[in-house]
């Protein structure tokens, strides 16, 4: 199986914006005895996809007592609790979102019971019509006492976090042509979304809304022939482009190529060479770019200088923590490839061509096929997770 990329550290930092819990007039007395703390650690923004917007976040959950409790139930609602129920997680559903930040993926939970001194993860995704983006989210969490025989679930209820009401940054595109599968793209799951490293004593997720690039060949495939040859992948050498005008603030070159689909790495893999040959580039206002995994010595811009959109900065190559030839691509808002917050960033112009099911049949050497050739244009939008596009030449 191939996961184009784990390549740059996630985490989440628990500063921008805190929920404090509060009781609802609805809500019985005794939800305030349930002893939780939840926060929202980075304000939710607004990001267009497929006509949709959509507000991507996640949810700290701690238990500061030794009682034990049993998370059964998340609801969203837009501007108070009383109002339209923007989505719900409970069951199956909930399992789904909600991870035990550092306990090994092997021990799989069978509920969400959250012992004293414990924290879980929620990762939250809420999508909302085009003209109707909500200020404020509030959220109500329910809970079950372990120690309770009457199953009797206790709603606790959660002060509003601010919607940040700011638009997306718009980029043209960083690579020529196509068509270019997006993996590990826009979703709720991806390994983007989902690493949580901590650094420097914080938590952030800088790949919140990063992309994996690949290219895929005439022949529906991702690469011909013998696929353990770097050259022989079809996005290996393609030329990186700077996404909009800007100032070079950061380069690493020199980190030698895996061999793809290979798990042994050509370096180890620490803070320093997770993103292989990289540039960042300062694209203003709080913006920044990171490209990863370029070719060794292909990098063609240095530090301090201003570029513009547009030009080559780079290859497509195959190094750090990377599987197989792709680009990684992320905004976030520092220069640091890891100790950043991830930033949603739109696409000007693309055409949307179709969806790959599955990125593991194309890794196995099964075709991709356009089922419909009618070309979906697309203005100012993200691709959703395994789309396949085309930039305009």
């Amino acid at each position: 199986m191939m996961r184009i990329d784990s390549s740059v550290l996630i985490v989440p930092v628990l500063v921008i914006v805190f929920f404090n819990c509060w009781m609802h007039k609805a809500v019985s007395q005794s939800s305030s005895t349930i002893p939780i703390d939840a926060r929202v650690p980075f304000a939710p923004r607004p990001i267009k996809s497929h006509n949709k917007q959509n507000l991507i976040y996640e949810l700290h959950v701690s238990n500061y007592r030794s009682l034990k409790l049993e998370l059964t139930r998340i609801e969203i609602f837009a501007e108070n609790s009383r109002g339209k129920m923007l989505k719900s997680y409970e069951g199956k559903e909930l399992m789904k979102i909600v991870t035990f930040p550092g306990k090994s993926k092997k021990n799989k939970e069978k509920n969400l019971s959250i012992d004293g001194g414990r924290v879980v993860v929620a990762f939250m995704h809420v999508e909302t019509p085009l003209d109707n983006i909500p200020k404020v989210l509030h959220h109500r969490l329910y809970f079950k006492k372990k120690s309770d025989d009457s199953n009797k679930e206790f709603p606790v209820d959660l002060k509003g976090v601010q919607v940040v009401q700011k638009a997306s940054i718009v980029l043209g595109p960083p690579l020529k042509g196509g068509p270019w599968l997006v993996a590990n793209g826009l979703s709720n799951s991806s390994d983007h979304r989902r690493a949580l490293i901590p650094l420097d004593g914080k938590a952030k997720i800088a790949q919140r809304f990063a992309t994996d690039w690949a290219k895929i060949g005439k022949d529906g495939k991702l690469a011909a022939k013998d696929p353990g040859i770097n050259r022989n992948w079809y996005g290996y050498g393609a030329e990186v482009l700077a996404v909009a005008d800007a100032q070079v603030v950061a380069v690493q070159d020199g980190i030698p190529e895996n061999s793809p689909l290979e798990s042994k790495r050509a370096v180890p893999i620490n803070l320093s060479t997770i993103c292989g040959n990289y540039v960042v580039l300062d694209l203003g206002k709080g913006n920044f770019a990171l490209y990863g995994h370029l070719q060794p010595k292909s990098i063609s811009v240095k530090v301090g200088q201003r570029i513009k959109a547009g030009k080559v900065i780079g290859l497509l190559g195959n190094s750090g923590n990377s599987d197989a030839p792709h680009l990684h691509l992320h905004i976030a808002n520092a220069k640091s490839p890891l100790s950043a917050e991830g930033l949603p960033y739109v696409f000007a112009n693309y055409r949307r061509l179709g969806k790959v099911k599955s990125i593991e049949r194309l890794v196995t050497g099964k075709s991709w096929t356009q089922a419909n050739q009618s070309i979906d244009k697309r203005q100012k939008e993200m691709p959703l997770n395994n789309d396949v596009i085309q930039f305009d030449q």
